[in-house]
């Protein structure tokens, strides 16, 4: 039986079409399980990014009232770039540009949008159309 077997398999090279399927059929099991992990990691690394976006443009508006800066609204993030505050004002995860508004010194507060995240003091406190920044 062993031996007939083993001249078999020298006479014969190559897969047969069952054991091509079964192959194929075990990878495209593997790729429907790893394909929507991907597509999570991905959303999740764009949220983050505007998180990260968020506090960096946060930090930079402290700054520039700290040093004395007296310019609110739209005009807000072009100072902060021209004055050294931001190398480049980011654009969002998703290519958009972002906006600020609602400029509150007396408060310290001020509105990022589109944002994802508002973050208050440093701490996540939900989703919004626009963020809502204490600095």
């Amino acid at each position: 039986m062993i031996m007939k077997f083993r001249s078999r398999m020298h006479s014969e090279q190559g897969f047969t079409l069952i054991e091509l399927i079964v192959v194929l059929a075990i990878l495209a099991v593997l790729a429907l399980l790893a394909i929507p992990r991907f597509a999570d990691v991905l959303d999740q690394s764009k949220y983050k990014t505007q998180d990260e976006n968020l506090v960096m443009i946060a930090n930079a508006v402290a700054l520039y009232y700290a040093d004395g800066g007296k310019e609110t609204g739209t005009t807000l993030l072009d100072s902060l770039s021209a004055g050294n505050y931001l190398k480049t004002v980011p654009t969002t995860p998703w290519g958009g540009t972002y906006t600020i508004g609602g400029v509150n010194t007396a408060s310290h507060t001020f509105n990022i949008g589109p944002g994802t995240c508002s973050i208050v003091s440093g701490k996540y406190t939900g989703t919004a159309a626009t963020s809502n920044i204490k600095y």
